[in-house]
């Protein structure tokens, strides 16, 4: 029983881990899709010297 409360306890802490990375990993490619957009749009450079 002892092995078995251990190995759920492992695999908890790497789901944790995972999901987390997963959240970041989600807000990285939010982030890109919106510099792309700005790019496109042409938001991301200073027009001032036009």
């Amino acid at each position: 029983m002892d092995l078995q409360r251990h190995f759920t306890q492992k695999l908890d802490k790497i789901n944790q881990i995972r999901a987390s990375h997963q959240k970041y990993l989600n807000e990285a490619d939010a982030l890109f899709t919106s510099l792309q957009q700005r790019a496109f749009r042409g938001d991301m450079w200073d027009n001032q010297d036009n």
